[in-house]
């Protein structure tokens, strides 16, 4: 084979593997960029729920039980994510089923959940940044779940009522950085009619 059709054979390979990763690429822009209704939706339950933390801080352990899996079963059906969805599910449904699990059970339920979701969520946004150029409203949620998370974890014996306020503030940060993204989520939806 002569020297011309060598190249010109690889250049053609070349050029039909930057179509693939286009085409990749622009899916999962379709993907994100079409779902910001849901990253919006997810973002206000997260909202809503610190809002009830916050004004009824006596809240009984069973209803934080129930809000806990409520936000977990709601946050895995609504997420992004596809890995993050099993993860929450399962939180939810375990913790609404089984309302009598232990104190520390449930807290490194939820530490585990929010370490999976949020290095999830840094992969993501690393890799996200490249296919729509906008990321680290998705970072810093994820830097946070995985902060909480250690925190649930090293500190299990602070009391509910610290964890309850410490999730509440999670839940309240996590829900302005979602809705902040996926607002953005949505102006590159408007400013890229071809979505």
């Amino acid at each position: 084979m002569n020297i011309r059709r060598k190249r010109a054979i690889l250049e053609g390979s070349l050029v039909s593997l930057k179509g693939r990763e286009k085409m990749r690429t622009s899916r999962v822009r379709t993907l994100f960029v079409r779902n910001w209704r849901t990253l919006a939706l997810r973002s206000l339950i997260a909202m809503l729920l610190s809002l009830a933390v916050f004004v009824w801080p006596g809240l009984v352990l069973a209803v934080l039980l129930g809000l806990f899996g409520a936000f977990a079963l709601i946050d895995g059906l609504f997420a992004v994510l596809p890995p993050e969805g099993p993860v929450g599910t399962v939180a939810g449904v375990i913790t609404l089923l089984w309302p009598a699990i232990k104190v520390l059970a449930l807290l490194y339920l939820a530490a585990a959940l929010a370490m999976v979701t949020g290095l999830l969520e840094i992969v993501a946004s690393i890799w996200i940044r490249h296919v729509i150029g906008y990321g680290w409203p998705l970072l810093l949620d994820g830097i946070m779940s995985v902060l909480l998370g250690l925190i649930l974890v090293l500190q299990p014996v602070t009391g509910a009522s610290a964890i309850l306020w410490l999730f509440g503030a999670y839940a309240g940060v996590s829900g302005v950085t979602l809705l902040f993204f996926a607002f953005r989520l949505r102006g590159v939806l408007i400013a890229r009619e071809d979505i």
